[in-house]
């Protein structure tokens, strides 16, 4: 998807002017001097939570890729969908609306069972494929864990981890907005703000709409809606400081998606075991030749929804010998698919599946 207009807005604090000043000086160099600029050449830290603690990628024994929320945006990234991109060995795929990521070949092609590649979403394992699919309008940094995990991460992280950290509230004003239209009428827009409440409580609010006006093939009725999409999310925190050493966070975020995601064909060459035979009905099923690969001939727009979010709180606090941090959440989504795996006219086969998961 290609983005042909955007508009971005930042909010943040005020700019002092200064005024400069120049005077000559001998041109002279120490070797103090020297030795500081060698100093500064090299790589910046770049900090992780590959092991559950903030530590410098280059400390980390595990082959972690690691991008921040703003080279996201830079090279297009805008949902877990594109993560491929980022990393070699990581292979993205979707199944009725599930996210299903492969990590050196290791996944899963069931929609209903959790992915030995785990997600996490600011600390919070995400179980549920359906609510994988996460527009990216907050995002503060990405991590891609290599290998088996399952020392920090528990028994569903064999292929690997997916870390999500989205921005948190901070003590002064500042905020962010999007518009982007893209091809097939596709009109996306977010939003992030955050600010202080007082001296100890400080909030955030992130939202994001998408909405797809044109789909990529037609129905057997000529109508243009297959793969139309319609997706949105909020996520709220509010961030509480007692004390100097000790911090609460609470978290709330819901999603919400529907889709036309099914364009089910013939494979080629036994078209001949439906075309001209006689529905139960009394009519002729008929499958029109077409080259588009989302065109179907079936009268019926197949479809699926999800809806879902969660709850988390996070207490972290320092100890005279460690950091301290508890995470408690619950998470609940609801979905559901429906569509026509003939592809043909009439309707043949027809298979509706809801879906629901709390935990």
């Amino acid at each position: 998807m290609k983005a042909f207009l955007k508009v971005s807005v930042a909010v943040s604090g005020l700019l002092t002017a200064t005024t400069a000043y120049a005077q000559d000086v001998p041109a002279t160099t120490t070797a103090t001097d020297s030795a500081t600029n060698t100093d500064d050449v090299g790589l910046g830290a770049i900090v992780v939570t590959a092991q559950k603690r903030a530590e410098n990628l280059q400390d980390v024994p595990i082959a972690v890729i690691a991008e921040t929320g703003e080279q996201l945006v830079n090279i297009g990234v805008t949902n877990t969908m594109q993560l491929n991109t980022l990393a070699p060995g990581l292979n993205i795929r979707s199944t009725v609306g599930a996210f299903q990521p492969y990590i050196r070949g290791i996944g899963t092609s069931s929609s209903i069972v959790e992915n030995p590649v785990a997600l996490y979403v600011d600390g919070v394992y995400y179980p549920q494929q359906r609510e994988g699919l996460v527009e990216f309008n907050d995002v503060d940094q990405i991590s891609i864990l290599k290998g088996p995990q399952g020392t920090l991460f528990g028994r569903n992280a064999t292929a690997g981890v997916i870390q999500i950290n989205t921005k948190g509230p901070r003590f002064d004003f500042g905020g962010s907005a999007n518009v982007s239209y893209a091809n097939y009428d596709t009109l996306h827009e977010d939003a992030f703000v955050t600010g202080p409440i007082s001296d100890k409580v400080a909030f955030s609010l992130a939202g994001s709409n998408t909405n797809q006006g044109r789909g990529w093939g037609k129905n057997g009725l000529g109508q243009d809606t297959n793969k139309l999409d319609h997706q949105w999310s909020v996520r709220a925190k509010l961030l509480i400081e007692p004390t100097s050493t000790s911090s609460i966070l609470f978290s709330a975020d819901y999603m919400s998606r529907f889709a036309h995601s099914f364009s089910y064909q013939p494979f080629p060459g036994t078209e001949f075991f439906y075309t001209g035979k006689v529905a139960t009905n009394g009519q002729i099923i008929t499958r029109p030749p077409t080259s588009n690969p989302y065109d179907t001939a079936a009268p019926y727009d197949s479809t699926m929804g999800t809806k879902g979010g969660g709850l988390s709180m996070t207490f972290t606090t320092e100890l005279p010998f460690a950091k301290l941090v508890s995470i408690t959440a619950y998470r609940e989504s609801k979905g559901s698919y429906d569509f026509d795996g003939a592809g043909v006219a009439p309707v043949l086969q027809l298979t509706i599946a809801p879906i629901s998961l709390r935990r």
